[in-house]
């Protein structure tokens, strides 16, 4: 199997992002070089017939993940120390169907959000060793590795006791353990039949870890660090570089005297 009949890239949002998915999609065609498959997973809203025409894109439609039991343990207000994502981004948790049993017809899923700028080549991203593995960029994303960022922050302590109990399970370790960043990954899909406990499937096991821990200030990116990274131990960082080109970064800006053709992906081009 070849490793475009074997991977789908996969974009998910809603329609004030639609712009913003359509300028990623048309970067993967062009720049990325890419033929094989793309889903876009629509949230709230149908494509029309006309949009991204030409693009051979697959619609796809799921039962949204329901956060309102999380938001109502929260509150109106969100936590006390937070940029108050946990209350007007959530439509940030239905990036979770990516792990829907949806996708494994594939052996690769190759996610990226939907304003992610593709400058090159999908093809050395192809050639990482993803068998078992959950890939995707460190939050310590540069060679100095800083630790400037630690899990513990992604998790609100409004709640002592909650908040206890959320690391008598996880363990305590967690509070300095090195976070990543979701904005894209490439997950195997063989590890649906790891991250799973009491019969139920990966995207259903993620639903049951939100409802009990209303205490994520990043969302499903706090979820997905506590049970990929923490409990199953699954996460391998992206390279740095792949070749002379860096995989990854926010903005050149991080990197002075580079511009977009120094990289792979760029999640917020100036360039």
């Amino acid at each position: 199997m070849s490793r475009t009949d074997s991977t789908v890239f996969v974009l998910v949002s809603d329609r004030p992002y639609f712009e913003k998915a359509q300028s990623t999609i048309i970067g993967l065609r062009t720049f990325g070089r890419w033929t094989g498959d793309i889903v876009y997973i629509t949230i709230n809203f149908d494509l029309d017939k006309d949009e991204l025409s030409g693009l051979n894109v697959i619609e796809k439609k799921f039962e949204q993940i329901d956060v309102s039991h999380v938001l109502s343990k929260i509150g109106p207000d969100g936590f006390s120390n937070s940029d108050k994502r946990e209350i007007h981004k959530t439509t940030q948790y239905q990036k979770l169907l990516v792990f829907s049993d949806y996708f494994r017809k594939w052996q690769r899923v190759v996610y990226v959000d939907a304003n992610i700028r593709c400058c090159d080549s999908v093809f050395p991203l192809l050639e990482l060793d993803y068998k078992g593995k959950f890939l995707c960029p460190d939050e310590y994303y540069k060679e100095e590795n800083i630790l400037n960022n630690k899990l513990g922050n992604q998790i609100s302590k409004d709640d002592p006791v909650l908040y206890q109990q959320l690391l008598d399970e996880y363990g305590t370790e967690l509070i300095d353990s090195r976070d990543f960043l979701n904005c894209m990954w490439i997950f195997c899909t063989s590890l649906c039949d790891i991250v799973t406990e009491d019969g139920l499937t990966t995207l259903q096991l993620f639903q049951r870890e939100i409802s009990r821990w209303p205490l994520l200030k990043c969302n499903e990116m706090t979820i997905m660090c506590l049970l990929l990274h923490v409990k199953y131990k699954l996460w391998e960082p992206f390279p740095y570089k792949i070749g002379s080109k860096y995989l990854f970064d926010w903005s050149e800006a991080n990197r002075p005297g580079t511009t977009w053709r120094d990289y792979y992906f760029i999640k917020y081009s100036c360039t």
